[in-house]
């Protein structure tokens, strides 16, 4: 399957959605972070055209670093929030976000992984992590983890969290969605973070998709 066709593929909601859509009402997705978060402003640009699809990139400064990615086809930015951008796509059940976890830890810093497990069950006290990976953004890499818990209307959420150190401090990246559409909903995660890019070494030239349709 192409990267391409993968692409066809977190401020509470006030909705109540339907029973398939996570409840993300059930859990505030904001990073806990000590000192005041900064609004983060993305700017889309819209690029070059593959096939039937213009790739659309956001770009932001955080930490005093400009970054850019690639938005997964078929997502928009949500109403912004303090210290995260969050992406929805069109369905309204799969919601990805980025932003600052903690801006003491810096490009040198190593992660624990023991702590970045334990910030999150700190703040989804009623899940439980049931697989553990690693995720790489741009030139940085760190744990992740697959979290899973019983939303109202008895639907099951899964969320994947990773966490990164960068020159901007430590970031984490989220994945909300059901337990259901997470398989089928992983590659957007994928092209999310795999394509990100950081003016900390070189300017912010985002990765490109290849036209393999």
């Amino acid at each position: 399957m192409s990267l391409l066709k993968l692409a066809l593929l977190l401020s509470s909601l006030t909705l109540i959605l339907a029973a398939n859509t996570p409840t993300r009402a059930d859990y505030s997705l904001t990073p806990s972070i000590t000192n005041k978060a900064q609004t983060l402003e993305m700017i889309i640009r819209k690029g070059e055209i593959i096939g039937a699809r213009q790739v659309e990139r956001g770009y932001f400064t955080l930490g005093g670093n400009q970054w850019v990615f690639i938005l997964p086809e078929g997502f928009r930015q949500e109403s912004s929030s303090p210290g995260k951008i969050t992406l929805v796509n069109q369905e309204y059940d799969c919601f990805l976000t980025f932003g600052p976890a903690d801006p003491h830890v810096d490009q040198g810093g190593l992660l624990s992984t023991d702590d970045c497990r334990r910030r999150l069950l700190e703040r989804f006290s009623n899940s439980v992590v049931i697989h553990q990976s690693s995720l790489t953004v741009a030139t940085n890499s760190g744990p992740a983890f697959d979290l899973e818990w019983i939303g109202a209307g008895g639907t099951s959420q899964r969320m994947r969290a990773g966490f990164v150190s960068s020159p901007s401090g430590m970031l984490e990246l989220t994945m909300l969605t059901t337990s259901a559409n997470f398989a089928r909903r992983e590659c957007c995660f994928n092209l999310f973070t795999l394509s990100f890019r950081s003016n900390h070494e070189a300017p912010p030239q985002s990765a490109a998709i290849p036209d393999n349709s």
